[in-house]
């Protein structure tokens, strides 16, 4: 290393010192110049060192390998490394030379000191901070999708149909249907007793949300299964859970939210009036539908896709307005089958 060129093939590094051409990083152009380095010029009488222990001129080219040390004069400790920029070397390196201050923007050691050392003029990354905080991923939210709102809908919908089911699913549905209807007698005491309760405490227990939301999955898989969207029959499962912790088909997750706010639970009647006015021309399309639908299945095994999803749009739809009224969420339920 050297401040000026020394002979042919000689090249700058980007901390701005010279380098003979057997330590450039191209191999081309250390064959190009392949050769002993030219002699260091002689130095001026006035340049000369005194009478003594002899010296090494900084300035001068000494042929050592890449990568190997060479020892101070007078001592038998070892020096800086040849080749490799300054601030790796392990020492203050041959008298003359200044070295940096200590954190004076020299990069950071290697990871390894086992490693060898880069070329001049190359840049090896810091090692990573070993104290860096490990970020964990989010945690899913309890019920996602369907635009954030608390009551969700989830269908997966089989893609064939028993025929023979266009005729005798009803009779298999029946005995559904009855404790479905017992179900809903005493859903809708559970709700006038929530009305009271969050009326006065402004809390709504979670023993009455989550029969109330047993209430509303339990139609809505017997719906499910009536509007061909699932070949498995439904259980007679009475969950009162939160979410649908069940594999079926048709799966409904309603929050839980306890504080409530008394003034839009006392006119929770009237606030619903919108939907069930909107919702009576919804249900006039989903008949159509259901009548179309049920010679699709017939003749071909397959619900067409457009039907099924205006109907589970429409189901969403009613799930999310049955959770309102039911007093399970604050949240008004968009005008949305999506």
């Amino acid at each position: 290393m050297a401040t000026e060129p020394q002979g042919p093939g000689w090249w700058i590094a980007s901390d701005g010192n010279h380098y003979p051409p057997d330590q450039h990083p191209d191999p081309e152009h250390r064959a190009r110049f392949a050769g002993p380095p030219a002699a260091p010029p002689a130095p001026s009488p006035v340049d000369a060192p005194p009478a003594g222990p002899p010296q090494v001129d900084p300035r001068a080219t000494i042929s050592v390998p890449l990568g190997q040390t060479f020892g101070t004069p007078g001592s038998d400790a070892p020096g800086p490394s040849i080749g490799a920029p300054d601030w790796q070397s392990p020492q203050a390196g041959p008298p003359g030379y200044d070295a940096p201050p200590p954190g004076a923007g020299s990069p950071p050691p290697f990871p390894d000191a086992a490693a060898t050392p880069p070329l001049p003029g190359t840049y090896a990354a810091p090692p990573a901070y070993a104290g860096a905080p490990a970020y964990a991923a989010a945690a899913p939210t309890p019920f996602g999708g369907q635009g954030g709102y608390p009551a969700v809908l989830t269908v997966d919908r089989a893609e064939r149909i028993a025929r023979w089911r266009v005729f005798l699913h009803g009779f298999m549905l029946f005995p559904h249907v009855i404790v479905w209807y017992l179900l809903n007698a005493i859903g809708g005491i559970v709700v006038v007793l929530s009305w009271f309760v969050i009326l006065f405490t402004g809390k709504l227990p979670r023993g009455f949300h989550d029969f109330s939301s047993m209430v509303i999955r339990y139609g809505n898989r017997i719906v499910g299964y009536a509007l061909f969207m699932t070949e498995e029959y439904p259980p007679f499962e009475f969950d009162s859970s939160a979410g649908d912790l069940t594999a079926y088909p048709v799966r409904t997750d309603i929050a839980y939210v306890e504080e409530h706010n008394r003034l839009t639970s006392f006119f929770r009647y009237f606030m619903v009036l919108p939907h069930a006015f909107v919702l009576a021309f919804v249900f006039v399309g989903a008949y159509v539908m259901v009548l179309i639908g049920w010679w699709a299945v017939l003749i071909t095994g397959r619900l067409p896709q457009g039907i099924a999803n205006y109907l589970i749009g429409t189901g969403r739809w009613v799930t999310r307005v049955s959770a309102y009224y039911n007093l399970l969420t604050d949240e008004y339920p968009p005008f949305s089958m999506s």
